[in-house]
């Protein structure tokens, strides 16, 4: 168990602790909860982020047709340009919440064929350094098998 302290000064530290021992799988948890909540946090910053970028663009968009249009001589051809930027904004948004209602659906799992062992073969050669070496690594490898995404 460990001891949870609240409400104690300093020199109360060596006392009884006003409320102690919270199980550890509690403190684990609350733990765990907390991690999540800060990913949780930089996750909705990131998309506040990305929503931002293109709102901007469209806000600059809308400033610019505004002044197009008191103009006496408006230029057609800015504001279709204008226009064009507008709608590659309004894509991005768009494209931004297409994958975020993805999100929670199950992936699609697009299975191939693959060598096992170059495979294996190149994870071993990667691992290699960081065995020790009194480790002796030995590749009798089959060659050209390969696994069915059949299975």
């Amino acid at each position: 168990m460990i001891g949870f302290v609240i409400g104690t000064r300093r020199h109360d530290l060596e006392q009884q602790p006003l409320i102690q021992s919270r199980p550890r799988e509690t403190l684990i948890q609350n733990s765990n909860n907390l991690e999540m909540l800060a990913e949780l946090g930089l996750a909705v910053s990131q998309i506040a982020h990305e929503i931002a970028n293109p709102l901007d663009g469209i806000w600059a968009c809308v400033q610019l047709l505004e002044q197009d249009i008191t103009r006496e001589e408006a230029n057609p051809y800015r504001m279709r340009g204008t226009l064009d930027s507008l709608n590659i904004q309004i894509g991005r948004l768009r494209n931004l919440l297409n994958e975020l209602r993805e999100l929670p659906r199950p992936l699609k799992l697009n299975l191939l064929p693959v060598a096992l062992s170059r495979l294996v073969s190149e994870t071993v050669d990667c691992a290699a350094p960081t065995v020790a070496p009194s480790i002796l690594i030995r590749k009798d490898l089959p060659q050209n098998t390969l696994t069915s995404s059949s299975r």
